[in-house]
């Protein structure tokens, strides 16, 4: 698709929540005619990166958090491209998607990012990261297998070693996973009749309290210690080897199991573009959500590093920030189009809403919190407002009949 056309084509690459939105609301404010819009993505679906903890401890069925692309944007003057982006070239402003060539006048870059292990030794080869949907099925199998094997193994250590599961990272991502991972260890040892004391969830972090806003930490620290979760604060992973992982404090635990939560990088292609990053790889952005250096190329999601003005700290990547960045920029190429006065973007949280378990979550809503299963509640509300966004109704009412199927382990799986 390499045509020329008359009128402004704004390329989104990549649809998860920050280009699906990007996308959907800047077909939203335009008139007919005004742009054209088109979206590459390597899947043919929108992955709800959001409820992948629910599909690793099989709380939901791997279709809960697939939503079709094709379902998302039908009726919209949006034209969808399922292909793999292999190449950017900036300077005469296009792609190259599984091997063809798409112009552009304004490009959004919005792949997401990656699990970034830091170049800490054995992580990247032993630790289940949970960033795809393949990532889901991988833990919620391997789980199953650490159970399926340790009920047979009669060496109390390698037991232990087996059924000890550890979580890497305690921020939102990581608390939500270790707290439906306990729910769902509940019944796995009711259906393999494991005694509680057998089985072990342990969750790291490098920080001194656990990541997430500070008004809900007392909360979600007293449910995982309800859960018989075991945290450890203010040490860091330092290497880890099939069976043993080693921490900053001199200690080790051996263990079968580490699901790693504790950081995302930018997707490879942001700095093999050119363009500038951190640390991260998360490439640098300007007051417009611009690449730096490159006007007309936006960058928003968990591909680009934000900064807070009032802190000069980067934001903490996350699904609102993603949303908010998306809000802005389709708001920015409609003014910009029309002419209009620009202003810079000023990134804001409206809330925060995590759940803790099955039953329990922990939210912030105009300074209130909302704790237990009030918190709960709002969480599934944060859902419903997102399907919403997706397409409305149909999609609030197709969204929920996806969750409704929950999966479980089946009766056969007991051995």
């Amino acid at each position: 698709m390499d045509n020329v056309s008359e009128i402004p084509r704004v390329l989104v690459l990549g649809a998860g929540v920050a280009g699906t939105r990007a996308a959907l609301y800047l077909e939203e404010l335009s008139q007919k005619g005004e742009i054209e819009i088109v979206v590459v993505n390597e899947k043919y679906y929108h992955l709800l990166i959001l409820n992948l903890h629910e599909a690793a401890t099989d709380r939901i069925g791997a279709k809960a958090v697939l939503l079709s692309l094709e379902e998302i944007f039908r009726d919209k003057n949006i034209i969808l491209h399922c292909a793999k982006v292999t190449g950017i070239n900036l300077n005469e402003k296009y792609v190259i998607a599984s091997g063809k060539k798409i112009s552009y006048d304004f490009l959004v870059i919005a792949l997401g990012g990656k699990a970034n292990f830091y170049n800490i030794p054995g992580l990247a080869e032993y630790a289940l990261p949970l960033r795809t949907l393949k990532d889901a099925e991988t833990i919620k199998d391997h789980i199953l297998e650490m159970f399926k094997f340790g009920i047979k193994e009669h060496d109390v250590k390698k037991k232990k070693e087996l059924l000890t599961f550890v979580v890497g990272g305690i921020g939102a991502a990581g608390t939500q996973f270790a707290t439906e991972l306990a729910d769902w260890i509940t019944d796995l040892r009711t259906h393999y009749d494991v005694s509680q004391d057998s089985v072990r969830i342990v969750a790291v972090e490098a920080m001194e309290t656990m990541g997430i806003d500070r008004p809900l930490v007392r909360y979600a620290y007293k449910i995982l210690k309800e859960k018989g979760i075991k945290p450890i604060f203010s040490t860091s992973i330092q290497s880890i080897d099939n069976h043993t992982i080693y921490m900053s404090n001199g200690k080790k635990i051996h263990s079968r199991t580490l699901v790693w939560t504790g950081g995302i990088k930018g997707h490879e292609l942001i700095e093999k573009t050119g363009l500038q990053v951190n640390h991260q790889k998360r490439a640098k952005v300007n007051g417009y959500l611009e690449a730096e250096g490159h006007e007309g190329v936006f960058v928003i999601g968990d591909a680009s590093v934000v900064i807070n003005p009032e802190t000069g700290k980067p934001m903490i990547p996350s699904a609102q920030m993603a949303l908010n960045e998306a809000t802005y920029v389709a708001e920015h190429l409609i003014s910009r189009i029309r002419k209009k006065p620009l202003y810079e973007y000023k990134p804001h949280r409206r809330g925060v809403a995590i759940s803790l378990g099955r039953k329990d979550g922990a939210s912030i809503v105009y300074q209130f919190r909302l704790l237990g299963r009030i918190g709960k509640f709002f969480k599934i509300l944060t859902e419903i407002r997102y399907f919403y966004m997706l397409g409305g109704l149909r999609q609030i009412i197709g969204g929920l009949r996806l969750r409704s199927h929950k999966t479980y382990f089946p009766s056969s799986t007991k051995t």
